[in-house]
């Protein structure tokens, strides 16, 4: 039987959750569980050998403490698959309905001959599944807001800020909409990551295809459809929207670990900041030019940088506020003249 965009989406996120609870201090019976699920159906063991293959590939970080420590119990982020691995998690995120606050109440979604715009946003650290009523699923990373208007004709999102994923209900005649920036998104039976920042939007689909617009007045270029292993930034007016390979199909953040491949250190660090109230900085420039490649636990700031001070044999300072610094020479020659 063909899967859903929403059902591809929960199993990737199953095989993510048991991956991670297996590299910790998993019990005798959360073994024989994760025997009875892998072995129950092929799907399973295909999504959870994915997941094994893509957190095994880590370059530089593999050898250290981040890419070999992946149990998610000490981390600040609540991902959609945590506590029993439900299949849906309940909307945690706070809505708002002409005035009205309701928390964790799903079917206030459903749609009506009108319209209804929703609210849903994140905070910092938090990664959260929202189940929409057309069978879609949408997951928003940190620091991330979106407007949701689900009506009799409509599906249609608004990404403000931050980053997310949408899985896409086939189920459905209706065209689903994301704009972001100054693009639209639009797609029926996919899965797609949209991210928003500095005005820039950038697309990238997980599973069938999207179609790419930019709603400048000034934009003079056409539609693209992407397919995926490509993506298209669309910056403010939308002079630059050129699809380009990414050489993968997926990034991994929805499972709570963001990896690198062969990033920028500076670019890297600001990324992993993201997740945590505190941070980690370069106190010589010169660093920024260093590249990383593995995988990392999102929220665990000190890790990755002790993990960098190993690797490259830097200094790290702990200041005031939650703030690591990292230098470019030890301590035993930081001194010297």
């Amino acid at each position: 039987m063909r899967l859903t965009s929403g059902a591809r989406e929960r199993l990737r996120r199953d095989a993510a959750g048991w991956f991670a609870r297996l590299q910790g201090a998993a019990s005798e019976q959360d073994r024989a569980a994760f025997k009875r699920w892998y072995e129950a159906d092929p799907a399973h063991a295909e999504a959870y050998e994915r997941v094994r293959a893509r957190y095994n590939s880590a370059g530089l970080l593999a050898q250290t403490e981040v890419g070999r420590n992946r149990s998610l119990k000490e981390r600040t982020l609540r991902p959609a698959w945590s506590g029993k691995y439900a299949m849906a998690a309940g909307v945690a995120a706070l809505l708002v309905i002409s005035g009205a606050v309701l928390l964790g109440r799903p079917e206030a979604l459903m749609p009506s001959a009108e319209a209804q715009a929703l609210f849903f946003a994140t905070s910092i650290g938090e990664i959260r599944e929202v189940p929409l009523p057309d069978g879609s699923q949408m997951t928003l990373d940190t620091r991330t807001s979106v407007r949701v208007e689900m009506g009799r004709d409509l599906r249609h999102v608004t990404l403000q800020e931050g980053r997310a994923r949408f899985a896409v209900s086939a189920e459905d005649d209706r065209p689903f909409v994301v704009e972001a920036g100054e693009s639209r998104v639009t797609g029926r039976d996919t899965t797609f990551d949209v991210e928003l920042r500095d005005g820039e939007a950038l697309v990238q689909p997980i599973e069938g295809t999207v179609s790419v617009e930019a709603t400048s007045r000034r934009a003079e270029t056409a539609p693209v459809r992407l397919a995926p292993g490509q993506a298209v930034l669309v910056s403010s007016g939308g002079a630059r929207m050129q699809p380009r390979q990414t050489g993968r199909a997926e990034a991994l953040w929805p499972t709570g670990m963001i990896e690198f491949d062969n990033t920028p250190l500076a670019t890297a660090i600001a990324e992993a900041n993201r997740y945590s109230r505190g941070r980690v900085s370069l106190a010589d420039p010169a660093l920024s030019r260093l590249r990383v490649s593995g995988t990392f636990r999102a929220g665990d700031l000190q890790g990755l940088a002790r993990s960098l001070e190993a690797a490259f044999g830097l200094r790290l300072e702990h200041a005031a506020g939650q703030q690591l610094i990292l230098h470019s020479e030890p301590a035993a020659r930081a001194a010297d003249p």
